[in-house]
């Protein structure tokens, strides 16, 4: 799947991520897909596809929750999170058949970032970072737009563990 007009806010917790999705997609008439925004799917999910997601759901007695060790508390997150993503690529999957106008070329990443320059300056910071990946030739102009300096080229790495 090929997704246009899809744009990710990510960083750490309380940092104004669901402030900013709420703010830029009543601004620019978009979707704000929130955090937990996936919970309206919850009550038709299968448990059987999706068992970590529907465990609180289906959850007779809270004890057998906060009982569990932090080994299957971590598989449990592991598992939520990978729900999560089935959950999202359907959920955006039907909003880009909505065919939604255009975002680009209307400021929104400009004023995204301009907002973030205002926000590290506030903290002190004495540098930005950002990066995309190799060949998005859109994004590498923006950047360069914008002031921003290519610090350095890297190549990621991976190694299996386990074979699937």
């Amino acid at each position: 799947m090929i997704f246009e007009n899809v744009y990710f806010i990510t960083g750490n917790a309380y940092a104004g991520k669901s402030t900013m999705v709420k703010r830029l997609a009543k601004r620019y008439d978009g979707i704000a897909c929130e955090e937990n925004y996936h919970d309206i799917l919850l009550n038709g999910l299968d448990s059987e596809k999706f068992p970590c997601l529907t465990y609180t759901r289906d959850l007779k007695d809270w004890h057998e929750f906060i009982r569990r060790t932090p080994e299957e508390y971590e598989v449990w997150i592991e598992g939520v999170s990978k729900e999560c993503e089935i959950l999202e690529i359907r959920l955006l999957n039907d909003l880009r058949k909505l065919g939604l106008e255009e975002y680009r070329k209307r400021g929104f990443a400009k004023e995204l970032l301009a907002y973030c320059e205002e926000w590290a300056l506030n903290k002190k910071c004495t540098e930005f970072a950002s990066d995309c990946e190799i060949d998005n030739e859109i994004s590498l102009q923006f950047h360069l737009a914008m002031g921003f300096k290519v610090a350095n080229l890297i190549i990621c790495f991976n190694k299996k563990l386990i074979n699937d």
